[in-house]
């Protein structure tokens, strides 16, 4: 399987795609980063609409306007997606 530096599992990346909606937080987050975030995976990577995101953990990742981290139920199916700014974190919640 192929595993970038961080030991992340390239494999695993997809069950992050998805469109996610803002619920609750950090209201500059938001006016930042917008209402709507799209989680795609191109060529073995993500994006997050159109900024890559750079995997630091198998559920934590860099961009450049946030930190994102992908959180998950008992069964491992992911279910939120937290953006951190300076300003605070915002949650948002995977849609589909």
């Amino acid at each position: 399987r192929d595993r970038d530096v961080t030991g992340v599992q390239t494999c695993a990346l997809p069950i992050y795609a998805g469109t996610y909606e803002y619920r609750e937080g950090s209201a500059a987050v938001r006016a930042f980063l917008g209402k709507t975030q799209r989680v795609t995976l191109v060529n073995g990577k993500l994006y997050m609409n159109t900024m890559p995101l750079v995997p630091q953990s198998r559920t934590k990742f860099e961009s450049t306007g946030a930190a994102a981290e992908f959180l998950t139920d008992a069964s491992g199916r992911v279910t939120h997606l937290v953006l951190s700014q300076t300003e605070g974190d915002a949650r948002y919640t995977k849609e589909r």
